[in-house]
Parts: structure tokens; sequence; C-alpha cells
């Protein structure tokens, strides 16, 4: 970490601490090297994690709950620009909460054989 905080400027730059009012929000690709400390304030904070590739690419032995590793791998879709500022319809697939199959993953293959030895 040394290393890298030297390469990018020592005490000069390097490490931010990113801070906004509240209601603010951080975007930054996954291999940022970044950390977070506990969260100091008495409000609980919401992290959302994206993993995006191709569709091709998508996972097939679900080692995590389909809460946090979705099984849907249609393409994203764009919204119109202004969509930030316009309501539009979109489809909320969890709207009436999450399904009780959210929460399987998929068997070990490894251990699917020992069980079927």
């Amino acid at each position: 970490m040394a290393q890298l905080v030297e390469r990018a400027g020592g005490k000069n730059g390097g490490i931010v601490s990113p801070t906004g009012p509240a209601g603010s929000m951080i975007l930054f690709h996954s291999c940022l090297v970044h950390a977070s400390s506990s969260n100091l304030s008495p409000w609980n904070r919401v992290s959302v994690y994206l993993s995006l590739c191709a569709v091709s690419n998508h996972i097939r032995r679900f080692k995590r709950p389909e809460y946090i590793a979705h099984r849907d791998f249609a393409p994203i879709e764009c919204l119109p620009d202004d969509c930030l500022l316009k309501p539009y319809a979109v489809d909320l697939p969890w709207k009436d909460g999450m399904p009780a199959g959210a929460l399987v993953t998929s068997p070990d293959p490894i251990d699917a054989q020992r069980e079927a030895a």
C-alpha cells in the first residue's frame, strides 16, 4: 500500500477521503484500491456493488445467494438522458419483496460428487 501511495504522489496526493453532504454518493471502479472505516454516523449507510460484464460472460455457478449475485443476465437497457429529472416507468423485479429462492446457491460440484459416492 505504501508503494502505491508513494507512486501516486505520497502526502501530496494518492489518498483522498471523499466527503459530501447527506444524500451524496460516490461512484468508482472496483479495481480502485479503496477502504472504508466504520460508519461513524448514527444513520445507516447503503452500499451498492455492480459488477458489469458481457452477457456471454455471466456466472454459471452461483456461490452467493441471488440477493447478492442476481440471476438476470439480460442486457442493460439505457434510460433517456433526463431519467434523473423526469419519472420513467421501470420494471422492478423484486417490487413485492425478495423471493424465497433468492437465498439459494448452487451446490458445490465437489460436494455433490462426495454425496453421490
